[in-house]
């Protein structure tokens, strides 16, 4: 009986142990599903907020994309308005440069017809003071031969009157 008993305490020993180590466990995966089910609501929690900021964060990428689209339109909007005004600044520059090309020619042309008038002009003066100071050598010519025959008349009357009074 002792034997029995010893047998029966050992057994129930185990038994306790059993089911002081099964408690253990429960408690123990107990405090763990516990923990989990902290961990998944915080897991809960942080997904909720990690997909109200991915959203938050869509809604901006479209407007940032939006405001880039904009800016990218009015670039390209701007960039046309200034080819536009540099292809009519090139155009009136071009006019202008043909229009003082025209004029400089004419005023090219206006100086070498002045500057040949001038030219034909010093010529001819040149000319008509060449034929002048000629008539002034003949006139002087003329005029020395003029006074000479008018001394030697003098002198011939001179001695035609000399000859008479004597």
């Amino acid at each position: 009986m002792k034997k029995r008993e010893h047998e029966f305490r050992r057994q129930a020993d185990e038994m306790s142990n059993l089911v002081l180590s099964h408690e253990l466990k429960v408690k123990l995966l107990t405090k763990e599903l516990e923990n989990l089910k902290n961990a998944g609501m915080k897991t809960a929690e942080l997904l909720k907020m990690a997909e109200t900021t991915n959203l938050k964060l869509k809604e901006e990428i479209i407007c940032k994309d939006w405001e880039l689209k904009d800016l990218a339109a009015v670039k390209h909007a701007r960039i046309q308005d200034l080819e536009c005004q540099l292809d009519s600044i090139n155009l009136n520059w071009k006019k202008e440069k043909e229009t003082f090309q025209k004029k400089y020619e004419m005023l090219d042309h206006f100086v070498r017809e002045k500057d040949a008038v001038l030219a034909s002009v010093k010529d001819a003066h040149a000319e008509q003071i060449q034929k002048l100071e000629n008539q002034i050598r003949e006139l002087q010519r003329g005029h020395k031969a003029l006074e000479m025959e008018l001394r030697k008349a003098e002198w011939r009357h001179t001695d035609c009157l000399r000859e008479k009074e004597a």
